[in-house]
């Protein structure tokens, strides 16, 4: 029998029990609820093509390769701040994918397509969350329309997304590209979102190989300049992480002013081609028009510019990706990689467009030959390399493959080296293929220029892993003759790339013999030489400026290569050159002033101005205890002709299809000028302050 109190208890724990109507408090601010299409209807629907598969997989395989630092192009994420027009989206692509196939050795350019904008504040918020920019929210139909545009784009270029939550990547996930602009996902995380189906699940990942940061600026300000990439890169090291960084060039590092990203994409370029391989990438915002438009109902937008920030327009947008390419391709740091980087990133594409494998392995016995040159033992076997060199390029797929195999069975039998002295034979053919030594020799030799650049990469190769063993060159004439050969064919080569591999190889001995084993006579003289300017009339200036260019830049390699090593005795070898140097620099400035400098080589002369200057600077910092008060006279002479022809550059050649590439090249000159004049101005003698003072105001004035 119960109690009464028991009675009681019992009733009230019923009554607690009911289940109360709680619509009073659920969803009390929700105004509806629609379903949400599930991610496998929309892609079964839109389904991914061949095409769109390759160009997915080669832009991250490019990506992936960059951050290994197995392939030397820079990324480039460039695009619209926010896809807020499809049409102009895909106009914007073709016209991107039309500069990828001309800058795709120098640069791996990906195509921003944000649908998504984070907002603390009021504002529009992406394609994906107010399709019709009018507060509709109609979610179903822009994913929809999101899928389709990424579908046509991925016919032309690579893109990039962002994804502000974990249930937009389901729809459009396998055509983002795997560098994300978030790279913290290095480790395990958990999260959830949901399937392919749409249920919602517990999703775990494996984390992320290939990270890097990107530096956009902050509250302190813009963080893209050297001493920023040298702190975050300090931070990574600590933190065990590849030293991979990118820069954007909007936002906080632009200070909010789109006119100031090609400055900011300038002064990275400036770092990348003096060999900071750490910037693997720079990120742009870009748009069919510059500027930004705002969103007013019931009014209509241009077309192509921008409804969230400010954008470069396409003009602009062209001109700092060949800047960019410019500045990867003069990355010494970076050239080293040019050759197999480039074999291995167009074998690839051979490779997923169904072509055998052939090519892959070649480019891979190539890599491991030139870091390890086997050892011959008779001349015979250098020229037999350069037959096979010259096979492997070869179209007839037989011919390619037969050399190719030889070529593997001589990797595999690499020696340690125990007839090292004979590598001179080597050298010497080497050396007869990439540059003939006589004009006879050069009119009877026809060598392809792929055969030359490769050939080129192993003379490199062969002087800077065995130079300084004593047995490398049997005999001491003979390393003299083939140092004068290495100096001479990097001042007289035509082909660009050779060049630049030549100032290395003569760069990196000088580093080694100077000045007890190459005297300064032997090193300096043939390149003072070159700056000697005949008075007067005189044809085929644009030739005698290129050899101008190319012996200034050797002196710079080298002096670099000197002051690396610390040494105050070789600087002040360097000194005693100096000044006998600033006379030929001043003669040869008066020269070009008073000659008719035509439409035809104007670039070729404001690259020369380019590279005095950076000469100039690295005199002045190298050598500034042992000049004397009419060498920093002459200095100023010299810069204020600079600033006198870049005048009359400007006043003489206002209009032409090459105007603007030529005025780019010359706020090169005057943007290098106005780094010396900030790092010499306080150490400038006080008898010279004067000389200075008029020269700033030149330079201001232009």
């Amino acid at each position: 029998m119960i109690g009464r109190n028991e009675a009681v208890t019992t009733k009230s724990t019923i009554e607690n029990l009911k289940i109360a109507d709680s619509s009073a408090i659920i969803d009390v601010r929700i105004e509806g609820i629609r379903p949400l299409i599930p991610p496998s209807c929309l892609l079964e629907e839109i389904l991914l093509s061949s095409k769109m598969l390759q160009t997915v997989t080669l832009g991250r395989q490019g990506a992936a390769n960059t951050l290994r630092r197995t392939d030397d192009r820079l990324i480039v994420v460039v695009g619209p701040c926010s896809i807020h027009d499809v049409e102009a989206a895909v106009d914007y692509a073709k016209r991107l994918a039309d500069l990828q196939n001309e800058l795709d050795d120098d640069l791996l350019i990906i195509m921003r397509v944000y649908f998504e904008k984070p907002r603390t504040t009021v504002g529009w918020n992406g394609l994906i969350n107010n399709p019709d920019l009018n507060g509709t929210y109609n979610i179903n139909k822009v994913l929809r329309v999101a899928r389709d545009l990424l579908a046509r784009i991925k016919m032309q270029i690579p893109t990039g997304c962002e994804f502000l939550d974990t249930m937009s990547p389901q729809f459009i996930s396998d055509m983002e590209l795997a560098v994300n602009a978030v790279v913290a996902a290095r480790h395990l995380h958990c999260f959830l979102s949901v399937s392919t189906q749409g249920l919602a699940f517990i999703v775990n990942t494996a984390g992320k190989d290939y990270c890097h940061t990107i530096l956009r600026g902050g509250s302190t300000g813009p963080n893209y300049e050297q001493e920023h990439i040298n702190k975050v890169c300090d931070l990574m090291r600590k933190a065990k992480l590849t030293e991979n960084v990118m820069v954007d060039c909007s936002h906080g590092n632009s200070r909010k002013n789109h006119a100031n990203q090609p400055l900011v994409a300038e002064d990275v370029g400036c770092q990348i081609a003096t060999g900071d391989a750490r910037i693997i990438g720079v990120m742009l915002e870009s748009n069919l028009q510059e500027g930004y438009q705002k969103l007013v109902p019931g009014q209509p937008l241009e077309y192509g510019k921008s409804v969230t920030d400010a954008c470069m327009g396409w003009d602009t947008t062209v001109d700092v990706l060949n800047n960019l390419a410019a500045s990867v391709f003069e990355n010494d740091e970076k050239i080293a990689l040019r050759v197999s980087s480039r074999m291995l990133h167009r074998t690839s594409k051979f490779l997923i467009t169904g072509i055998s494998q052939v090519k892959l392995d070649l480019c891979r016995n190539l890599c491991i030959y030139s870091e390890r040159v086997p050892m011959m033992n008779d001349a015979e076997h250098a020229h037999f390399i350069l037959r096979l060199l010259e096979e492997c390029m070869s179209n007839d797929l037989n011919r390619r493959t037969q050399a190719e195999a030889q070529l593997s069975i001589i990797v595999s039998t690499i020696m340690s080296g125990n007839h090292m002295h004979q590598n001179e034979l080597i050298l010497q053919t080497l050396l007869q293929t990439v540059s003939p030594v006589t004009d006879s020799q050069a009119a009877s030799l026809t060598v392809p220029p792929n055969l030359r650049i490769i050939t080129c990469i192993w003379v490199k190769n062969l002087v800077l892993k065995y130079w300084k063993s004593p047995e490398f060159v049997s005999d001491r004439w003979k390393t003299q003759v083939f140092r004068n050969a290495l100096l001479q064919m990097a001042i007289q080569e035509t082909n660009q790339v050779v060049a630049l591999h030549s100032s290395v190889i003569v760069a990196f001995i000088s580093r080694c013999d100077f000045p007890t084993r190459w005297g300064m006579e032997e090193l300096f003289q043939p390149l003072v030489n070159c700056l000697q300017m005949p008075q007067g009339l005189f044809q085929d200036l644009d030739i005698l400026i290129e050899k101008q260019y190319r012996a200034i830049d050797i002196i710079l390699r080298i002096t670099k290569e000197l002051v690396s090593r610390r040494l105050m005795a070789h600087r002040k070898h360097f000194g005693a050159f100096a000044m006998d140097l600033l006379p030929f620099l001043s003669n040869h400035w008066d020269v070009i002033m008073n000659s008719s400098v035509d439409g035809s080589i104007v670039r070729s002369v404001l690259k020369l101005t380019n590279i005095s200057t950076k000469l100039i600077a690295v005199i002045l910092t190298n050598a500034f205890r042992v000049l004397a008060t009419q060498d920093f006279e002459l200095v100023n002479a010299i810069l204020q002709k600079m600033c006198h022809f870049i005048a009359r550059f400007q006043a003489q050649f206002s209009s032409g299809q090459d105007q603007k590439a030529m005025e780019i090249q010359a706020g090169k000159c005057m943007y290098q000028m106005s780094k010396l004049l900030m790092k010499t101005q306080a150490s400038y003698p006080m008898e010279c302050r004067q000389h200075l003072q008029e020269f700033l105001q030149l330079y201001w004035e232009i």
